[in-house]
């Protein structure tokens, strides 16, 4: 998405950043994959939006694909969504930090750089978001 930004007699264009990247993409498809996985393990629409800190009718539509349908995940990061999933269910972590994992993980495989690409155009050499700053 573009955002055109008004200064003066000039406009500039913007491409998302990284971090909105994460938020409108990258959250709402994790939090889908991880409703599902928490389904698959016997637990309840109610168990699951209680876990994932969102609401039943949230987990109703990402099961039914009615929400967060514009990321597809590699087998190799669903299985890691599931095996994050399980240790959830056994008390081994909590999901908050699961899904905290997930999201850097996705970003330091460079995932996140490739959807970036997809949705915005934004050059292939770009690699800002990895670089270390300050």
């Amino acid at each position: 998405m573009k955002i055109p930004l008004k200064t003066d007699s000039q406009q500039i264009q913007m491409t998302m950043l990284p971090q909105e990247i994460e938020v409108w993409y990258v959250l709402p498809a994790l939090r889908c994959q991880m409703a599902k996985s928490f389904l698959e393990q016997g637990l309840s629409q109610k168990q699951t939006a209680r876990t994932l800190g969102i609401t039943e009718a949230a987990v109703s539509q990402y099961v039914h694909s009615k929400r967060a349908q514009n990321v597809e995940f590699s087998d190799a990061f669903k299985a890691k969504i599931k095996a994050a999933c399980s240790g959830v269910s056994l008390g081994k972590q909590t999901a908050y930090d699961a899904v905290q994992y997930l999201v850097r993980d996705f970003k330091e495989s460079k995932q996140l750089c490739d959807l970036h690409h997809s949705l915005e155009g934004v050059p292939l050499d770009c690699d800002s978001c990895m670089e270390k700053t300050g």
